[in-house]
């Protein structure tokens, strides 16, 4: 269904991810192109990179604080702490899915990887999985 070129471009991107640099909370299989529950040692790191960044957030959003308040600020400086404080927001929002969304976005993921994988054929192409089954599947006990 993909490419291969876009197909080992995405499972490096996993490889990197998970199980090089353990930036998220899942073990990548490359053999199987499947994601699985990381080890015990993969979630020590990966909390570690966790508060790392929860304490570089909390840092930005209190430079962003201490520039508004100055009475003398640069436009520039404002400007820069606040993009900083956005990209700051929406990678703790990343972390907050990751902590409570995980087992629906391992095996949401799983599935994506089953339909690109899958071989296209003109006849009957399979439906890829909606983002409302993720969410449907996500309320379930």
């Amino acid at each position: 269904m993909l490419h291969k070129k876009g197909l080992k471009t995405m499972t490096l991107f996993l490889h990197f991810g998970c199980n090089l640099m353990k930036f998220y909370p899942y073990a990548w299989n490359r053999r199987t192109f499947r994601m699985e529950v990381p080890s015990r040692s993969h979630l020590f790191i990966y909390n570690v990179h966790r508060w790392i960044h929860w304490m570089e957030a909390l840092f930005v959003w209190g430079r962003l604080l201490q520039s508004l308040t100055w009475e003398n600020r640069a436009l520039r400086i404002v400007l820069l702490n606040t993009a900083w404080s956005g990209a700051m927001f929406l990678s703790s929002l990343c972390y907050l899915q990751f902590e409570t969304r995980r087992e629906g976005m391992m095996s949401f993921t799983n599935s994506l990887f089953d339909f690109i994988r899958k071989p296209s054929s003109n006849s009957h192409t399979p439906k890829l999985p909606t983002l409302s089954w993720l969410f449907l599947t996500s309320l379930s006990p």
